[in-house]
């Protein structure tokens, strides 16, 4: 009687079996959405069903690069949350905003023809140091982490002068990131300090 037990138990244990291996080599998937793979998206890669963690992965940067651009109140969002789930947590996000924050933050920017979808032919994706620190820079050198001081010595500029070429008034707070007086400063964008540069060099 046991013997007709046998083999339907034998094929269960091979058909999770079988699912089991599967998943743990990655061809298994149900949800229809491809893997993120780790250095290999642009900031218009990242899709609402994707976590902070997964965009961080595919881009190359800690996590904490995309919370400080998401903003809100500390804990709200992790990198467990889905970029889809933080609209409700954190008011006026947008995922499009913060993909042209990221552009910044990453120093550089998509190219001014290409598409909003994703294409094969965006602008690449900067590599990260050990420490995460992305090493792409625009042509001027200057990205968001930067202070005013920082982009004036590496261009060999008075700090004075880029300030006002900047369009910033002289009361600036010189070693304040940009993206930080981006956000502070209205109507200010980190560009007009790249352009400053280009003009004064």
């Amino acid at each position: 009687m046991k013997r007709r037990w046998i083999l339907p138990v034998v094929w269960v244990a091979v058909l999770f079996a079988t699912i089991g291996i599967a998943q743990a080599v990655g061809g298994w998937q149900v949800s229809g959405r491809e893997p993120v793979v780790a250095d290999a998206l642009t900031p218009d890669d990242l899709k609402g069903w994707m976590t902070v963690q997964q965009g961080a992965d595919g881009l190359g940067v800690p996590a904490t690069v995309i919370l400080t651009e998401i903003g809100g109140e500390p804990g709200v969002v992790t990198p467990a949350t889905a970029f889809k789930d933080v609209e409700a947590l954190v008011p006026g996000f947008s995922l499009d905003d913060l993909k042209t924050r990221l552009w910044e933050v990453l120093g550089t920017s998509p190219s001014p023809t290409a598409s909003p979808a994703p294409s094969t032919s965006a602008a690449p994706v900067p590599s990260a140091t050990a420490t995460g620190t992305p090493t792409g820079t625009p042509p001027s050198g200057v990205t968001g982490q930067q202070t005013l001081r920082q982009v004036a010595e590496a261009n060999g500029l008075d700090l004075a002068v880029l300030i006002a070429e900047s369009g910033l008034p002289a009361s600036t707070d010189p070693d304040t990131a940009l993206r930080t007086l981006r956000d502070t400063v209205p109507g200010f964008e980190i560009q007009q300090v790249r352009d400053a540069v280009d003009r004064l060099r």
